[in-house]
């Protein structure tokens, strides 16, 4: 057994990424309370400022954390995979999050 067989990945991807979507959710929260309570209109613009960002956050941990325990190689992999997947979530909940504003909101 070689000595890079026996070594384990470290978990400061997973920690930096879960500290980071912590973060941007209180601060997000903070902003888009403050934001609604003003008025409704404010509320709603800030949540397409808040949303998909935090969520983002939110999605690169969680693929950090999964990669922790996935037994993986390459280091590019472990770095590229959260950033790819943090963005390709923030796209998909801006546009989930536009459509919802625009079908489901007025409706309401």
């Amino acid at each position: 057994m070689s000595a890079e067989e026996g070594k384990k990945p470290g978990c400061l991807g997973a920690v930096l990424w879960t500290v980071l979507a912590v973060l941007a959710t209180l601060a997000g929260g903070a902003w888009l309370a403050v934001a609604a309570s003003g008025s409704e209109s404010a509320g709603v613009a800030a949540t397409y400022y808040v949303l998909p960002p935090v969520l983002g956050l939110w999605a690169a941990a969680l693929v950090a954390i999964v990669l922790r325990f996935v037994k993986i190689r390459s280091g590019l992999v472990r770095i590229g995979a959260p950033f790819g997947c943090g963005c390709l979530g923030a796209i998909l909940v801006a546009v989930l999050t536009a459509f919802f504003f625009a079908a489901v909101w007025p409706s309401l």
